[in-house]
């Protein structure tokens, strides 16, 4: 397989007109600025890296192991797909070996498409982003998607700049990337975009099959549910601890403001784990009861089995959903949204508060009872 000095990371769900315009102006940009003849051998755009008959997940893994420069396409979908995060990850390990003092921008993140609902970027990805005078304005405001749609002039100033961005590493770095280490299997590398957020979610399926668990015929698993409503919430949904280590999991997933979604099957009877859970007075815990049997259980009849305890009081505060057959999914998202708007209603405004400024209205003779915050004077945080 050739060796290509650019690898290209995006959602294969993003792989639309505008995204496969993007890539071809792109290539040449770069081939023209390399001074290469052969475009298409520039930039690893994964289905056109791959002939007939190849293996597609080893020649994107190999890809990723010997380019020179990484351009992340980002978008809302592209921050929820672990074979991003895992190829993001593997650049970052061949970084750490290069030799100290070189100021090089092997990893590039760019906007595809700006998502909708603001959170933070992971860590180990915004390090990279950088505001470029070399790139278009709107492109700040709207991502280049929206340049190849609507704004051809931009869209090509913005190719053309990324493309000298990427020449200029390639041509000025006294040294290249290190070659990544033979990867064996890609479930191996951990995903570099997942990464803990207040008001994310640790998931505790406590039904037969754990996250595998169908309830019906007409439902997808447990783990395909969350991942839907990862994705739909922006939010990441990580396994709970299970053994030993379960209590101080939840304990510490608790202090640190996530959504603890539990999931239980009605027509199993409450065991020593779940007896457990509910005992362990956690506020920030929901419940999802799926009812998906031949035969309904019914929340009362399944509650009276266990004492008084978290469960009830989820109940009690309106998150504890019920999912029927064919339900697991919706009320699996409308139950982690209800939680993440209670957890987020509990916050205080944050005060700020200039304390000199607040000294001098008072010599003035200017009332000062009034504390600013974020949400406004004297006010609260709306959810």
């Amino acid at each position: 397989m050739p060796s290509f000095p650019v690898f290209a990371s995006y959602a294969q769900a993003d792989r639309q007109r505008e995204l496969e315009r993007f890539a071809k102006e792109l290539r040449e940009e770069v081939r023209s600025k390399l001074g290469r003849t052969d475009a298409m051998s520039v930039i690893f755009f994964d289905r056109e890296g791959v002939k007939a008959g190849d293996k597609l997940n080893e020649k994107v893994i190999d890809a990723a192991r010997t380019a020179d420069v990484l351009v992340c396409i980002m978008s809302p979908t592209y921050l929820w797909r672990e074979w991003c995060g895992r190829e993001l990850e593997i650049f970052l390990r061949r970084q750490a070996k290069m030799p100290a003092g070189i100021d090089a921008r092997f990893i590039i993140p760019i906007w595809w498409e700006r998502p909708a609902k603001k959170r933070p970027l992971p860590k180990k990805l915004a390090q990279f982003l950088h505001t470029d005078a070399l790139f278009p304005s709107k492109y700040n405001d709207f991502g280049v998607k929206y340049l190849a749609r609507f704004a051809r002039p931009q869209f090509l100033k913005m190719t053309t700049g990324l493309a000298v961005r990427i020449a200029d590493t390639l041509a000025n770095t006294p040294h290249r990337l290190p070659e990544g280490d033979n990867v064996q299997d890609i479930e191996q590398i951990p995903n570099a975009f997942d990464e803990q957020q207040p008001y994310d979610v640790v998931l505790l399926p406590l039904t037969p099959g754990g996250a595998a668990w169908r309830p019906s015929s007409v439902d997808g698993t447990i783990a395909e549910a969350a991942q839907q409503a990862a994705m739909s919430r922006q939010v990441f949904v990580r396994p709970a601890e299970t053994g030993p280590g379960m209590v101080a999991g939840l304990q510490k997933a608790e202090a640190e403001k996530q959504v603890l979604l539990v999931v239980v099957d009605a027509s199993s009877a409450p065991d020593a784990t779940v007896q457990q859970v509910n005992q362990l007075g956690l506020t920030n815990l929901v419940l999802l009861f799926v009812d998906a049997g031949p035969v309904a259980v019914g929340v009362d009849g399944w509650m009276a089995q266990i004492p008084q305890g978290t469960f009830a009081q989820a109940k009690a505060t309106g998150l504890m959903y019920v999912a029927g057959p064919g339900g697991l999914a919706a009320e699996m998202d409308r139950l982690i949204d209800a939680a993440q708007r209670r957890l987020q209603a509990r916050e205080p405004g944050a005060k700020v508060e200039d304390a000199a400024l607040k000294e001098k209205a008072k010599e003035q003779g200017i009332a000062v009872d009034v504390t600013p915050s974020l949400a406004g004077p004297g006010s609260e945080a709306k959810p």
